[in-house]
């Protein structure tokens, strides 16, 4: 028996899609006035993940990662989302629940330290962060979930993307698994196929298959389970408990039940999880109106003396800095939206795939750091009010831009 019958239901995605592409479609979708396409990132599931071994010239041997490498697979993953018109929330488990080792505690502490760098923002969970992400879709915080995890859908979720692997430059190729609450099927279906179908370690196998347990389901059996549990009291739920093991035993060719099913603890924990109330994640999560932007020096920092600066991931950062700037500014007058968009000394073009689909009107400049003040002022009529090179920013190729009769929460995001 499957350990995960969930991951029964969904052996196909029910969209394979581009993740560029997709992500450019949903952003577009987003008004103006409204914040950015946002994901909400398993971050402990991640860093589990991350610390797994890797197999040695494809043989059945293999090493642990070194921190070094982890931060590099980091850094990379943080820089494609980053060229992107998305946010990110990176949600972790309350850090009492696992209990970590010296080495998986520096994981973490670097991954928190890497992803505010980036401009993403860091939440940690009242317990769980599959109960939480799945309570922030079912509000509407994030729009979907990058997770591997289908039991988040027994907590609510719409929506889940499988977890992304990118390699370097592979971005435009990358793609990505959408996976939906299917159609008929609730969380109160869910909750009564995972029961029925898994926790062989609490009730025994209970040789249930996933087509006795959607006969059950359409029976009505989910529902009539949730909701006992929600209005009965604790003594009317065990009293019922007999009466509803019954009627799923009534069902043709399926085996009887251990006395336990189904356990009250268990439902508690599925249908009453302990999360963020609205108030709370409104005050931590929406305090923005619009993108984020990553942190210059902090990343000059962090990838000073590394080879990632010899790589593409600079350019990712300044593609996305842009963009984040010209999206941020679409509904101001004077904004960025007809007038700025660059392409400094040895970076590539903006992306035409995002010019084209937010209707993006640029004026590509090419400059020298030397001359850079001198030609932005001419070329943005002035807009630009100052370009500050930092102590790293010129090794960075970053610089951070101070912009005039632009809103001043854009500017103070910016530094």
């Amino acid at each position: 028996m499957d350990c995960d019958p969930l991951r029964q239901l969904w052996k196909y995605p029910d969209q394979l899609v581009w993740f560029k592409e997709w992500t450019i479609q949903q952003a577009s979708y987003i008004p103006v006035n409204k914040p950015p396409f946002t994901l909400g990132v398993n971050a402990s599931e991640w860093i589990i993940d991350l610390e797994r071994p890797v197999n040695i010239l494809n043989s059945i041997y293999t090493r642990p990662r070194s921190v070094g490498e982890i931060r590099s697979e980091i850094i990379m993953h943080l820089g494609h989302y980053i060229s992107l018109p998305l946010h990110l929330i990176f949600v972790e488990d309350v850090p009492h629940i696992t209990k970590l080792s010296r080495s998986t505690q520096k994981i973490w502490e670097l991954m928190k330290t890497l992803v505010e760098a980036f401009g993403f923002h860091w939440h940690t969970a009242p317990i769980y962060a599959i109960t939480e992400l799945a309570h922030m879709n079912k509000l509407g915080f994030v729009h979907a979930i990058i997770t591997d995890d289908f039991r988040t859908f027994l907590y609510g979720a719409d929506m889940l993307i499988g977890r992304l692997t990118f390699t370097p430059d592979t971005l435009n190729h990358t793609g990505a698994s959408i996976y939906q609450l299917k159609s008929g099927l609730s969380c109160s279906s869910l909750i009564l196929i995972h029961l029925l179908c898994g926790h062989a370690h609490l009730f025994g196998n209970t040789g249930w298959s996933i087509e006795k347990a959607l006969e059950a389901v359409r029976c009505g059996h989910d529902d009539q389970l949730c909701d006992s549990y929600q209005q009965f009291s604790p003594a009317d739920f065990i009293a019922f408990c007999p009466i509803f093991r019954a009627e799923l035993e009534a069902i043709n060719d399926v085996p009887r039940l251990s006395s336990s099913f189904p356990a009250g603890d268990i439902l508690a924990t599925l249908l009453s999880p302990t999360v963020s109330s609205k108030h709370v994640l409104s005050l931590q999560l929406n305090t923005y109106r619009g993108y984020t932007f990553p942190r210059a020096h902090l990343l000059a920092n962090i990838l000073k003396g590394t080879a990632l600066m010899d790589t593409s991931i600079h350019m990712s950062i300044c593609q996305g800095l842009a963009l984040r700037l010209l999206l941020d500014c679409r509904d101001v007058p004077w904004g960025l939206r007809n007038s700025l968009a660059w392409s400094i000394k040895h970076f590539e073009p903006f992306p035409e795939d995002i010019i084209r689909t937010f209707n993006i009107v640029t004026t590509r400049i090419t400059v020298n750091p030397e001359a850079m003040n001198t030609m932005w002022m001419e070329l943005t009529g002035g807009l630009v009010n100052e370009i500050i090179l930092g102590e790293y920013s010129h090794t960075f190729a970053l610089p951070v831009i101070l912009l005039r009769d632009v809103p001043s929460y854009i500017i103070t995001r910016l530094v």
